[in-house]
């Protein structure tokens, strides 16, 4: 249950009935309902200007940023001191079953499409701001002022050209605010399912995501990260052309009630090893450890999990009579 080791985010479940046996005397490892992964003892006691190590980037210590700031859609990376960390496609749900459940969370209305990003940086990510040409310089309108930037999402159906998300940057309805580092952003079409988590985003767009074919990515308007203005793409089902890796994710709507049913999502893997066993819930040992995996394989970073659980920046743990998703955790002392 130390730092970094098998058991850190395993959960606190433990309960013989025997507090000397249930319990251990450590050094404080506190998790608590924020980024939705796990968080340092020094989350948000950082001096200005510095931020908090979180597990994988060394220890539980207060550090100066080691870049920034950082252009729209990207984030600092405590690893090799640069912006190359962006954000990405966490989990897509597409439209899905006709009938509702007490459970909420197991079986959810047809509106419950969503798609939620993820930030594996140390450093919150940013929307909206300067288009950056391939040279990284900011590019200039005709006016000598700098040109405004957006990042968004597009949908594959025939082509590239629907919209999820406002791409235009003078226009409101742009995805706004922030992603905090190692958290989440939950973005959903007008008409959503209310028993979701409290979303980050609601689109002025309706989405009608295909459950067997179809595909997301993340984008911005004017500018570009190096020389593509696209940052992360997922394809799912027939779509392997459009996928990266060119091999898509697993499609959703095929029969049955368990990984290959209609209410099942495809989720990002928190490592190579992740499983729909590992990610598909709360109790599960990857659930809580954030979905960096990024090898630009769809087929090797996704898997499809049964039970769609988003989480969102403004989720709150679930209510003790079960009617909310479980979002966060909420473990203030340690139990093996």
């Amino acid at each position: 249950m130390a730092a970094g080791g098998a058991e850190d985010l395993a959960g606190n479940g433990h309960d013989s009935g025997n507090d000397s046996a249930d319990f251990l005397v450590m050094a404080p490892r506190p998790q608590s309902a924020g980024s939705g992964v796990y968080e340092p003892a020094c989350t948000g006691s950082c001096p200005s200007g510095q931020v908090c190590n979180y597990a994988g980037f060394g220890k539980d210590a207060c550090g100066e940023v080691a870049c920034g700031p950082c252009d729209i859609g990207l984030g600092c990376n405590p690893k090799s001191g640069k912006c190359d960390l962006g954000l990405v496609i966490a989990e897509v749900a597409t439209e899905g079953p006709p009938a509702t459940s007490t459970l909420g969370a197991n079986i959810l209305p047809g509106a419950n499409e969503y798609v939620l990003l993820y930030n594996p940086s140390a450093s919150p990510i940013g929307f909206l701001g300067p288009a950056i040409g391939s040279n990284g310089q900011v590019l200039m309108g005709t006016d000598g002022k700098p040109i405004a930037d957006a990042v968004g999402l597009q949908r594959y159906g025939t082509n590239w050209t629907q919209r999820l998300t406002e791409l235009d940057p003078t226009k409101a309805t742009t995805l706004q605010g922030t992603v905090p580092p190692y958290g989440y952003y939950l973005i959903v079409p007008p008409a959503y399912d209310k028993t979701l988590p409290k979303p980050d985003h609601v689109a002025s767009y309706t989405w009608d995501l295909n459950s067997t074919s179809g595909g997301v990515r993340v984008v911005r308007a004017n500018g570009k990260w190096g020389n593509a203005n696209i940052r992360d793409t997922v394809a799912w089902g027939l779509q392997n052309a459009q996928a990266e890796g060119g091999v898509a994710a697993p499609a959703q709507a095929l029969t049955g009630c368990s990984t290959s049913g209609t209410w099942a999502t495809i989720r990002r893997k928190a490592s190579a090893a992740s499983t729909a066993a590992t990610l598909g819930s709360p109790y599960a040992p990857d659930f809580w450890r954030g979905t960096p995996r990024d090898s630009n394989n769809n087929a090797a970073d996704f898997v499809r999990v049964p039970v769609r659980l988003p989480r969102s920046s403004k989720c709150a743990p679930a209510m003790a009579s079960g009617a909310e998703p479980i979002c966060l955790p909420d473990a203030p002392i340690q139990r093996p």
